[in-house]
């Protein structure tokens, strides 16, 4: 497929999709991996991985049959000082 649009982030092998809201946009951050996941596997031969995140939520995927997968999920908890946690759903 044509990938329009440019990714909001590479790390190595790991493509990010920012969104400000994933209760939202949550569809939306998952089709755009797909695509941009895919072009990357294609143009680097190599297998990426990509997350979607909002800054409260990390979720890692791999595409596997041409299908994102969920692999990990992360939440941010915020303490009343302002330090943070994060919560691990597999």
């Amino acid at each position: 497929p044509i990938v329009r649009g440019r990714l909001d982030a590479l790390w190595g092998y790991t493509v990010f999709e920012i969104k400000s809201d994933l209760r939202r946009e949550l569809d939306a951050a998952e089709s755009r991996l797909k695509d941009y996941v895919c072009e990357k596997e294609r143009q680097a031969h190599s297998r990426h991985i990509g997350v979607v995140t909002d800054g409260a939520q990390f979720i890692a995927y791999e595409l596997l049959g041409g299908e994102l997968r969920e692999q990990t999920s992360l939440t941010r908890l915020f303490a009343s000082d302002q330090t943070f946690c994060l919560l691990r759903k597999s």
